[in-house]
């Protein structure tokens, strides 16, 4: 008998149907064999481990597999799936099908009767082998062997390895920026590039089924997302497919994850204080919102579980501090895992399931359902993005970044005559000039160690050594030039510049931000991330104490902040200066209406602001009584150049330039 009945519905196991009241409902085989199995056990309780062994076979046991198949097959079976009739939950013990026994099966499914032996088979052995074998598989950290996945010269990124494992694809970086999308067969060395117009590709995804590739494809000032059915075997696409554009929105995750169900999961953001969790459905185009997350949490960063029933996320929840959740997608739960440091750049599970591939920084860390974490160690300097394992656990594939950050100078009469002044193949970074711009201080890291330099009459000059290492939360200059100020999470360095001599003030407040001293007082404005956001706030210290600056409204998120010579605090949101009044109230002191403000420097007469929008940014310096507007500076995104410093004049810039290589590499 292939057929069954449940209450009102009857079940055609061999065409994956379940008929509920005349209409027809088609399920996948995996969750029609579950349903069987739990008939052929009816009114009996059933182990989790159980039906999973019976249904997967070998696989490393996945909980999250039966718990999915459940809560489908309870979606169409029952009228309220908080109260199941028929399909029940036997706590700690798992699951079992409450049916009434008219008459008896003579002729059960042939699929039953393979799965009774299956489970027979299993008890019977079940001296000899226990189901922790089962339960905690290992995987996989032992890695020693890094190879290249390519063979170009070409800076290559967007790494995405297919389902069926044997295909990657991968963006080629071109001259200019001129982008194209490449597929490579990893039995045969083969590679192909997919499209056609060169542009900027980014955020690739594989279906399920290894036969279609979506995409984020630039055209203009919007992006589009599109995919392309690949025929792995002949390496060849067809024309592509556009699902939706995205002009306010942004898509900020590295990779677009797609469900056996036909979504595509992503994250946005406004370029403000609000990112969402979406999905578009590929067959309606239909975007839904899933959560919506506000201020004090950004979405950056998701992976799509293997059995498509959570995601991971990723927040930044700053001061050099990543938050990593699980989101349960059937009632949009969320269960937070674990907080580390430094950046991610990628985030992808194990395919068992059971755990999370993180690339932080420069290492890989494995962390389990529980939060427990364990790295995984290989000789490495380079920073990681988009590690993944393979479908069978035995590599990891990956991309490494090498970074060269150089420091660059122009004046206001001739912006575009750059001039090179710190060169290192380092990182050369956050450039900062004294009060009387007669110098600049800036961060490097040299041989792996993150130090303070100053840069003086065409000399660079090491002012503070870092002993322990320690990742450094901004460096502020002292009124009058003599200190500079850095802070680690729970220490500020106060560095005599002459004598390159420095003194350690110790707190308890954890990781704080600087961004200025205080002209008047002996004190530093520094940000502090809040459960409400990040705020304002002073730090005196020779008292050692917090002050909180003004209480700033729901959902504000502070972006930049600044002192005039009065030690008035003024704060940006996105597109808004505000000046504090009485230190509470928040009042507009200028709007920009030509993109996201990015940072301003507040003079005596005037004050200059950063505006950055979809093709560059440009430099405006402002009348403070009239709001009359003078551009002193424009520049398109493209050669890798970007405004860091401006003196209090307006007419000298500091600029890094940013130059990376981006290789595929495989681990095993």
């Amino acid at each position: 008998m292939t057929e069954f009945k449940i209450g009102s519905c009857t079940v055609d196991v061999s065409r994956c149907q379940i008929n509920v009241s005349g209409k027809l409902h088609t399920i996948e085989p995996k969750v029609m064999d579950v349903l069987a199995f739990l008939y052929s056990y009816k009114n009996q309780v059933v182990s989790q481990q159980d039906i999973f062994k019976a249904i997967w076979g070998n696989a490393i046991f996945n909980p999250s597999s039966v718990q999915r198949s459940i809560a489908i097959l309870r979606k169409i079976i029952e009228l309220d799936t908080k109260s199941p009739e028929f399909i029940l939950t036997h706590p700690k013990r798992g699951y079992s099908l409450a049916i009434a026994d008219l008459e008896p099966d003579t002729n059960p499914p042939s699929v039953m009767i393979f799965v009774s032996l299956v489970v027979a088979l299993i008890f019977a052995i079940g001296a000899l082998i226990t189901w922790d074998d089962w339960f905690e598989p290992a995987i996989k950290l032992d890695f020693s062997l890094l190879k290249p996945l390519t063979s170009s010269e070409a800076s290559e990124s967007n790494l995405v390895l297919s389902p069926g494992m044997d295909v990657v694809a991968f963006v080629r970086i071109g001259k200019n920026k001129k982008n194209h999308i490449w597929i490579k067969k990893l039995s045969t060395g083969e590679e192909r590039q997919i499209t056609k117009n060169a542009t900027k590709y980014t955020k690739l995804g594989w279906s399920k089924d290894g036969s279609s590739l979506a995409f984020l494809e630039l055209q203009k000032s919007e992006e589009l997302l599109r995919y392309l059915t690949i025929d792995p075997y002949q390496l060849s696409a067809t024309k592509p497919v556009t699902l939706t554009s995205f002009k306010e929105w942004q898509v900020n995750n590295l990779q677009l994850q797609w469900s056996t169900t036909g979504y595509i999961y992503f994250s946005t953001d406004n370029g403000g204080a609000v990112t969402q969790l979406k999905r578009i459905s590929v067959r309606t185009k239909e975007i839904q919102i899933l959560k919506t997350f506000n201020g004090n949490e950004q979405l950056q960063l998701l992976a799509l579980s293997p059995d498509d029933s959570q995601l991971a996320l990723v927040f930044d929840v700053h001061q050099n501090r990543y938050r990593i959740d699980l989101f349960t997608i059937e009632n949009r739960e969320m269960t937070r895992l674990r907080v580390i440091e430094n950046n991610i750049h990628g985030i992808s599970w194990h395919p068992g399931g059971q755990a999370l591939l993180v690339s932080n920084r420069d290492k890989l860390k494995l962390i389990d359902k529980q939060g427990r974490l364990t790295n995984i160690d290989f000789d490495n300097f380079h920073y990681i993005r988009n590690a993944q394992y393979t479908t069978d656990g035995n590599e990891i594939m990956m991309e490494l970044v090498s970074m060269d950050i150089d420091i660059m100078y122009s004046e206001l009469a001739s912006p575009e005559d750059y001039q090179m002044l710190v060169d290192t193949q380092s990182l050369d970074f956050l450039p900062i000039y004294a009060p009387d711009d007669s110098r600049f201080v800036f961060e490097s890291h040299r041989n792996g160690l993150k130090q303070l330099f100053i840069y003086e009459n065409g000399q660079e000059r090491l002012v503070f050594t870092n002993p322990k290492n320690e990742d450094l939360f901004g460096v502020v200059w002292s009124s009058d030039g003599s200190q500079i100020i850095t802070a680690s999470k729970d220490t500020l360095f106060i560095v005599e510049v002459a004598l390159a001599k420095y003194k350690e003030v110790k707190h308890d407040f954890g990781p704080f931000y600087l961004w200025e001293s205080y002209f008047h007082e002996n004190a530093v404005l520094v940000s502090r991330k809040t459960d409400e956001g990040i705020k304002p706030v002073k730090f005196n210290i020779d008292t050692k104490t917090l002050t909180l600056l003004f209480d700033s409204p729901e959902n504000f998120e502070c972006v930049y902040m600044g002192l005039d010579n009065q030690d008035t605090l003024y704060v940006s949101d996105n597109s808004k200066i505000y000046a504090t009044k009485d230190g509470q109230e928040l009042e507009v002191y200028w709007q920009s209406n030509g993109g996201n403000v990015e940072g301003f420097t507040l003079a005596e007469d005037y004050f200059s602001v950063k505006v950055a929008n979809t093709s560059g940014f440009e430099l405006i310096k402002v009348d403070p009584i009239s709001l009359s507007e003078t551009q002193l500076l424009t520049q398109e995104y493209g050669n890798n150049m970007f405004l860091t410093n401006a003196n209090i004049n307006a007419d000298k810039f500091l600029f890094s330039r940013v130059k990376d290589i981006k290789q595929l590499v495989r681990l095993r």
